[in-house]
């Protein structure tokens, strides 16, 4: 794994000497961003070396406001040349662009104070070879092979691999806030293929840390990966009917994915958000509660700033059925006739839970009907929050697992689905990015599919 050139002093030197020379040629504020990542991955293929690339990637960016005109510019370069001539293209095109009041920097008084900011253990480089990766894509892969009772093929398939990166980023702006941080992330998956009477079948599973220490071994990737191929052999279809449906992890991420969305600056200032005017208002299941919790150590989305240094909080999204808070940027804000939430470049570390009876317990109420496990498509409107969506998992009656089912397609609307949530498992949580949430079981829908 090849090192970081530049260290965090460097960064910061960088985007300090960009605002600068904004300034000098005429911005009134300005804000920049330096970045340097670096990164490989390796995939096998049936026992064979399917790729392998390393990437080194340089940024900076520079925006710079001048009379309520906003102009942006970026280079692929890291020098100070680079960095003054992205100021300077940045001053010309705001110069030249429509006015918009809420074009700026967010508020002074909510930047971050970067030298009381708590250590994340966001850092933790992988000190690993190319010959150790693909070593370990391949033990991924032949452990998918060993599971399934032979039904994993041997001939066909997607394979595994492994991935790591890291990278050091730096942010200033004209506020006088300056600051940098570095941080790592790396990943194992695997994709199995199992075959059956001309029947074919296809899973995978993935997992990612900051730390490398903390990820499973290759073995027991690969162990699920061909688990869950496996098990989806012998599906059948269902005829259309109202059933109770029980979103596993990660597919109760997306459910929990559209409701950020809804509920996010961009959508709700155009008025394209069914959570518009929702404010401090109930609307989904009071035993449901969202935490936003910025300061994990080690977690994939912490952060003391966001990406316009405004500093980050602990907070409530969801208590009580109550919508507690947006995720606003200073210019989604303003556009609301409200403050920067500290959302600049997403949300921070989601903690999902409610009424929890278990696992068995979440089967058990689910009775008879859908336990998804795959989501497909993209058919949920943040407009109107109808959806409609294909769906693969297992029919399951009297609280045991029956038998799988295919080409199903679940529909409804976010806003019953939410406020119809029954239980929320804590016994599977799962963390995908942001969100950390277990198996979500949900009223009735409609799960339609032909016999």
């Amino acid at each position: 794994m090849r090192e970081l050139i530049h260290d965090e002093g460097a960064l910061c030197g960088l985007a300090e000497l960009a605002i600068r020379h904004a300034k000098l040629k005429g911005a009134d504020s300005a804000e920049a961003r330096a970045g340097e990542s670096v990164g490989a991955e390796v995939r096998v293929r049936l026992g064979n070396l399917d790729g392998l690339e390393t990437t080194r990637d340089f940024s900076l960016a520079v925006s710079a406001y001048v009379g309520g005109r906003e102009g942006g510019a970026s280079v692929g370069d890291l020098t100070p040349d680079a960095a003054r001539e992205a100021a300077e293209r940045a001053v010309a095109i705001a110069r030249v662009s429509a006015a918009d009041p809420c074009a700026g920097l967010a508020e002074s008084d909510l930047m971050a104070d970067p030298e009381n900011a708590p250590d994340l253990a966001l850092w933790n480089p992988w000190e690993i070879s190319a010959e150790e990766m693909i070593a370990m894509a391949k033990r991924a892969e032949r452990a998918s092979f060993a599971v399934g009772g032979g039904k994993i093929s041997r001939e066909k398939g997607e394979g595994a691999g492994v991935s790591t990166e890291s990278g050091r980023g730096a942010y200033a702006n004209t506020h006088g806030f300056c600051a940098a941080r570095a941080g790592t992330t790396h990943s194992i998956w695997c994709a199995a293929l199992a075959e059956q009477g001309g029947e074919m079948e296809r899973d995978d599973w993935s997992e990612t840390d900051r730390n490398s220490a903390k990820l499973p071994s290759p073995e027991a990737v690969g162990k699920i990966a061909g688990e869950r191929a496996a098990r989806r052999l012998g599906a059948r279809k269902i005829s259309p009917q109202k059933a109770r449906v029980l979103f596993a992890p990660p597919v109760s991420h997306s459910l929990i994915g559209n409701l950020i969305g809804a509920a996010s600056g961009g959508n709700l200032y155009r008025r394209t958000s069914w959570l518009e005017g929702m404010l401090e208002r109930e609307f989904c299941a009071k035993h449901l509660r969202i935490r936003e919790l910025p300061f994990l150590p080690g977690e994939a989305r912490s952060a003391a700033w966001d990406a316009e240094g405004v500093a980050t909080r602990e907070r409530d999204i969801v208590s009580d059925g109550i919508l507690r808070g947006y995720f606003l940027s200073a210019y989604s804000g303003r556009k609301l006739g409200m403050r920067s939430t500290g959302s600049a470049g997403g949300c921070h570390n989601l903690d999902v839970s409610g009424r929890s009876p278990g696992a068995a317990g979440m089967l058990a109420e689910l009775g008879t009907g859908l336990l998804a496990t795959e989501m497909m498509g993209s058919g949920v409107s943040a407009t109107t929050g109808d959806y409609s969506r294909g769906a693969a998992g297992f029919w399951v009656e009297g609280g045991a697992i029956a038998h799988p089912v295919s080409e199903v397609t679940v529909a409804g609307n976010l806003r019953e689905m939410l406020r119809d949530i029954a239980a929320v498992d804590d016994s599977d949580a799962l963390r995908r990015g942001a969100i950390l949430c277990g198996s979500i079981l949900v009223g009735e829908m409609t799960v339609g599919g032909n016999k």
